[in-house]
């Protein structure tokens, strides 16, 4: 008999999502000083976590009512201080979120030709303010031809129109002004790939180490509890979970490999994250999950506590 335990009643409830959001305001106003910068974050965290919530609805990820994914998320983001301010990693949340949402709508679409182009254009947006979104390209790609079965000739080159059109007008507005030093400088970055090393990962503090810990240890729990379960899912929703387990190993992989955008990179790793947690955490009812949500809210409530007394002191 499957016990409605404290994960159960928080997954399936209706104050859920208020309930995140207010504690995530509450710790964004916790930050300090209140400048454009953390209103603007905080306005990109809520279209993230907007987008999110309609992922979920339109494609019933989750096999029952839950507005979950969305709690994690902005709960997560809340706690992690260091998300706050607009940063680069704002808008590529937002920019993953978009493409996501198009993405899903393709599988075994007879005409996607205008949703991949759109998909890749979000990343593509999403590139000028963090050029390294643009390495997802090529995943994105992958998982057309794999998962969602929509890859031919059309849309293949529907994405590499997407992808070009913003720096198509950026580079004309470069000829008009005759100043190509900023569209130099952002296509150098597609080639700054260093080494990986230690170096950045000397410089990380005590709040990053954690929330790259949980966020990990999260990701690994879901994903194996998923490939044992998977079976209990319909087909097309196997399909995006498996794309989404796919992305999590790619962005965990760019996080190893570019610890200087860390931050950028962590908030896309635990946006995506958010979906395969609150998969597991909504549909599992054991004493072992159960007891790993709550030590997960305490971790948020740790880590919240610390970067605010970092802030502080």
């Amino acid at each position: 008999m499957k016990r409605n335990r404290f994960q159960n009643k928080v997954a399936t409830s209706s104050f859920t999502l208020p309930v995140a959001s207010v504690m995530a305001m509450l710790l964004w106003l916790a930050g300090g000083t209140y400048d454009y910068r953390l209103l603007f974050g905080w306005l990109l965290c809520g279209l993230t976590t907007y987008l999110i919530l309609e992922i979920n609805n339109s494609n019933a990820l989750i096999r029952i009512r839950t507005r979950l994914t969305s709690a994690l998320f902005i709960t997560g983001t809340g706690a992690f201080f260091f998300l706050h301010p607009f940063q680069a990693g704002s808008v590529a949340m937002v920019s993953l979120a978009v493409s996501y949402y198009l993405l899903f709508r393709t599988y075994q679409q007879t005409q996607p030709v205008g949703t991949v182009f759109h998909v890749f254009l979000a990343l593509s947006i999403g590139s000028l303010w963090f050029p390294q979104l643009v390495f997802l390209a090529p995943f994105y790609y992958g998982y057309m031809g794999t998962f969602l079965r929509c890859l031919t000739f059309r849309t293949f080159w529907a994405g590499v129109t997407g992808l070009v059109l913003p720096y198509w007008f950026w580079a004309g507005a470069a000829i008009v002004s005759n100043r190509f030093e900023g569209l130099t400088a952002h296509a150098c970055e597609w080639l700054c790939f260093e080494q990986p090393d230690t170096t950045g990962y000397l410089c990380l503090t005590y709040p990053q180490i954690g929330a790259w810990g949980l966020t990990t240890l999260l990701g690994i729990i879901s994903i194996l509890y998923y490939l044992h379960t998977d079976y209990n899912d319909k087909i097309r929703v196997r399909m995006l979970i498996y794309m989404l387990i796919f992305q999590e190993l790619v962005l965990e992989a760019f996080l190893l490999l570019q610890p200087q955008h860390f931050n950028t990179l962590l908030a896309l790793l635990h946006l995506n994250t958010s979906f395969l947690a609150s998969h597991y955490f909504a549909l599992t009812s054991s004493r072992l999950s159960n007891t790993l949500f709550i030590i997960t809210l305490l971790i948020y409530a740790a880590l919240a506590a610390l970067c605010l007394y970092g802030h502080i002191y």
